[in-house]
């Protein structure tokens, strides 16, 4: 059952508060776009230009912060006027955190400092989203020692050689900095080692439970370093380089295995020291809400990672009511389809080869979605080391300026014929392939990928997931219908219990009360699994629910609205032009678009 529901596309960010560090003040190139050209030239007023400016050089100052960041945001950054930076996976440190809160504040008053109604639409638009993003982001500024970078499955053990093993080899200057990060790895190790025992020094360490979890990541990671994966790609991908002779690559392949033992290795072992000499030190079990300030830091984690504008016992309700709807509507179908119970045990997609059923997707979604550029993707599966520390499956998302460049991991030990064409609808099409390449289409600014939105990417992955058990023509429609209903109502409950065990404090008997009532399930390890899953990545089972009900619920109040005139592929177009921001602005702005779409006569009846 753990993370059976579990989708996300790879963090970027190592940084444990909001990625905008602050201004260091850095030339506007000719060659940045709404740069090198007078206001008057460009169309736009003084105000106008001055915004973009500022909006470009925020994100150039923010994108060298991390090399990680840069190389998976940027595959040429020479074309946004960022020649030159240093090798870093960015500062992990108390002071540098509450320095990040400090700089955070004077971009919010700089940001403000501008006459937004003098911005354009689209400028709007991203003040609005950078504006949200701060915002949220200062409230959790006095509940620092809160943040965890290394949480079992989303934590930067598990995350980081993945990112790694992706790591592409552009030029030879892709393979120097690939090699210099592996060597700031211990560094920033040592930094996460150090915030654990200002923690554990507050009183707010893990669970001994979560030191075990994190450890068997860490020394799964360690298996076969003669072997290990991190070689092999590295090899495969430097063998793949044209500008670089073979002696040099088999130079650098060498390279590659020395720092493999000398800095990498050691990083994980340094992991493995300071978090078994720290264990026992935690002094709370459970979930967040008991720690001292563990309800109010759950409520940021809701708000800044799902986008909703609603409380958490708004929440609870709109959970509630639609679980208990989902349920009614799988009752009253399965009794009237004729259907036994052993079909929907035994349920299975029609397709199982992973190509195929991207084809397959691909084909079929242009009725209700937007179209967008032809790409390309690539299958890949997560090595087997890695398997029980990773998602079912997962997207990575390409560089800006390479949108064609789609990777898609799938876990092999976590999906089967009942879910893999569900997931990769959620991974690929319609889900974050297709979301990321519609996003790179629309030439937004720069700096909005920088700033998006956990509840919004997961929230429509998830949407569609849903939505893609009725692409399928090789299986009955009824049958489709009713799994789809299963799956979002399982995943309700999932987020039920997210915030029964982290806001309300359920107990493990209370979790095993509830597996028990609506899954049937009394099997202990499988309800300590459900439980310290929940408690070890609080909030992250919300990412996928909440967005995905804000995203239905908009949807119900636009079908309402409009009646017969209500488009399907319009609302999707709606969805994704907003761009990845929190569903605040999103509901701001879903009210013009409503007044858009009404028929003339209904228009003038309202008014």
């Amino acid at each position: 059952m753990k993370n059976s529901f579990y989708r996300k596309t790879l963090a970027l960010m190592l940084g444990i508060s909001l990625i905008l560090n602050g201004l260091a003040g850095c030339r506007t190139p000719e060659n940045t776009p709404g740069s090198g050209e007078s206001f008057e030239a460009s169309g736009k007023t003084e105000t106008q230009q001055a915004f973009d400016n500022f909006t470009d050089e925020v994100f150039r100052e923010e994108i060298v912060e991390n090399t990680l960041n840069l190389h998976y945001i940027l595959k040429e950054p020479e074309n946004f006027g960022i020649d030159d930076y240093e090798i870093s996976l960015g500062d992990a440190t108390p002071d540098s955190m509450k320095e990040s809160f400090e700089l955070e504040q004077a971009l919010l008053d700089e940001l403000e400092g501008f006459s937004y109604e003098e911005l354009t639409d689209q400028q709007k638009m991203t003040y609005d989203i950078l504006h949200d993003n701060l915002t949220v982001s200062l409230e959790s500024r006095d509940l620092l020692l809160y943040f965890e970078e290394l949480s079992p499955l989303t934590g930067t053990p598990s995350q980081l050689p993945v990112l790694m093993a992706e790591y592409s080899f552009y030029d030879e200057r892709d393979v120097q900095d690939y090699l210099a990060l592996l060597e700031k790895i211990p560094t920033y190790y040592e930094q996460l080692i150090a915030f654990e025992q200002v923690k554990s020094e507050n009183g707010l360490f893990m669970s001994d439970r979560a030191v075990d979890d994190i450890i068997e990541t860490c020394n799964s990671f360690l298996a076969d370093p003669e072997t290990h994966y991190l070689i092999q790609t590295f090899d495969e991908r430097i063998q793949a380089l044209t500008d670089i002779s073979d002696e040099k690559k088999e130079e650098y392949k060498a390279k590659n295995r020395e720092v493999f033992a000398s800095s990498l290795a050691p990083a994980y072992h340094t992991l493995i020291d300071g978090l078994t000499a720290l264990k026992g030190t935690g002094q709370y079990e459970g979930g967040l809400c008991r720690y001292p300030e563990g309800k109010a830091y759950y409520e940021y984690l809701v708000r800044m990672g799902t986008g909703t504008g609603h409380t958490i016992e708004e929440l609870k309700t709109l959970i509630n009511e639609r679980v208990e709807q989902q349920l009614t509507e799988f009752s009253i179908l399965f009794m009237s389809s004729g259907l036994t119970e052993d079909d929907l045990t035994n349920f299975s997609f029609s397709l199982s080869d992973p190509a195929e059923i991207l084809k397959d997707l691909k084909g079929k979604f242009s009725e209700d979605f937007p179209e967008i550029p032809d790409t390309n993707y690539t299958i890949k599966y997560v090595p087997e080391p890695l398997e029980d520390a990773l998602s079912p499956a997962f997207y990575l998302t390409p560089p800006l300026d390479a949108p064609q460049d789609n990777v898609i991991y799938i876990n092999n030990s976590q999906v089967d014929g009942s879910s893999l064409y569900s997931t990769l609808a959620h991974e690929g099409y319609p889900g974050h392939l297709y979301q990321s390449v519609y996003e790179a289409s629309r030439d937004a600014c720069p700096l909005l990928s920088l700033l998006s939105c956990s509840g919004y990417s997961e929230g429509w992955a998830t949407y569609v997931e849903h939505y893609s058990y009725g692409l399928d023509d090789g299986i009955d429609p009824q049958l489709a219908q009713i799994m789809s209903l299963n799956s979002s109502a399982t995943l309700g409950f999932y987020a039920a219990a997210d915030i029964g065990i982290n806001y309300d404090g359920w107990t493990l008997e209370d979790t095993a009360s509830f597996i028990h009532q609506y899954f049937g399930i009394q099997d202990q390890e499988t309800v300590e699994e459900f439980y310290y899953a929940m408690v070890e990545e609080p909030a992250n089972y919300l990412n996928y629910y909440i967005g995905y009900l804000e995203i239905l619920l908009l949807r119900e109040r636009a079908e309402e609205a409009l009646g017969e005139e209500f488009v399907l592929k319009d609302f999707h177009k709606f969805i994704l032009d907003m761009g990845g921001c929190s569903f605040r602005v999103i509901n701001k702005y879903f009210e013009n678009w409503l007044a858009e779409q009404m028929p003339e006569e209904t228009s003038s009846k309202a008014g």
